[in-house]
């Protein structure tokens, strides 16, 4: 039996956004490199913002409005701290 991982509840568009901006950086880690899912990548999309290296959720809400509540939780559920 799997457990449902914190991400279930965002969207494939969401998670494709927010891989495409990480992979974009070349300071972001790769899913698949060191045997890093893209569950573990998107953990880490949050500090990525928070050190300005990534678009925050402001900025994601700016660029894409229609992904707003979907973000939102996002954020939400990978909160730091």
């Amino acid at each position: 039996m799997t457990t449902a991982h914190p991400d279930a509840p965002v969207h494939r568009r969401v998670r494709a956004l927010l891989l495409d901006y990480l992979q974009a950086n070349p300071f972001c880690w790769r899913p698949g490199a060191d045997g890093l899912t893209v569950e573990d990548v998107l953990d880490d999309y949050v500090p990525a913002a928070e050190a300005g290296r990534v678009p925050g959720l402001p900025q994601l809400l700016a660029y894409h409005p229609d992904l707003a509540g979907e973000l939102q939780v996002f954020f939400a559920v990978h909160q730091h701290g």
